[in-house]
């Protein structure tokens, strides 16, 4: 395989071995592609190349694994139309059908599934779709304010609600509360982060404000 119309950086993804690698790059710049190709190289060259079912390749969505396995495919069907009597070629595609080429939370469910047992969880288990989700979400919070609601100590709650619900109804902070829950799910320790910004607008006890780390972070960048 030679360099062609790839870039260094891109050439470089495709042929590294023998250690770990992060490639970082924009939209629309390649990345499919070149991960395609170094997972091509890996099944077709050296003295002893890999089955296409001994890597897993995951990915965000369920149509981008999709395009995964069809553009592998491909490119196997391509080499073996240069070599149709090559066995590991005939063999990588049959195997690519059992391949761990998927969403990361579907790989995660196939191996509790295989491993419920050890687990303790029913092998029936599935993946809830959105819309369960959404409705998950919508029974837990209704729950919760009905708790909050019947509390005899709910002062601040109540203050919370007349702050942020929007007019006679709770709508506004069942929304905020929904979106931070979405922000932290992007933070790989969501609740030591959220507790980490907490303590960073905790007053000292006898003190105030200027003595919380935003509260210095004005005074240094105040002018007067």
């Amino acid at each position: 395989m030679g360099q062609g119309t790839w870039t260094n950086e891109q050439w470089k993804a495709i042929n590294e071995r023998n250690g770990d690698i992060l490639v970082a790059a924009a939209a629309g710049s390649g990345k499919t592609a070149v991960l395609v190709e170094r997972i091509i190289s890996l099944i077709t060259e050296g003295e002893n190349p890999l089955d296409i079912d001994r890597l897993l390749v995951v990915t965000f969505t369920k149509a981008a694994a999709g395009e995964m396995c069809e553009r592998i495919g491909d490119a196997i069907i391509k080499k073996l139309n240069e070599d149709p009597e090559n066995a590991h070629l005939q063999k990588q595609l049959v195997y690519i059908n059992r391949a761990d080429i998927k969403t990361i939370d579907s790989f995660f469910l196939r191996v509790v599934k295989e491993n419920y047992n050890v687990v303790g969880i029913d092998p029936a288990v599935r993946t809830a779709d959105n819309g369960e989700v959404e409705l998950l979400k919508a029974e837990v919070m209704n729950d919760l304010f009905e708790e909050l609601y019947e509390s005899e100590d709910n002062e601040g709650f109540l203050s919370l609600v007349e702050s942020y619900g929007g007019g006679t109804r709770d709508t506004g902070l069942r929304d905020i509360i929904l979106k931070m829950y979405t922000f932290l799910q992007s933070n790989p320790y969501p609740e030591k982060w959220a507790n980490d910004i907490l303590n960073d607008f905790d007053i000292p006890e006898n003190g105030n404000i200027d003595d919380t780390k935003w509260g210095r972070l004005v005074a240094e960048n105040i002018k007067f």
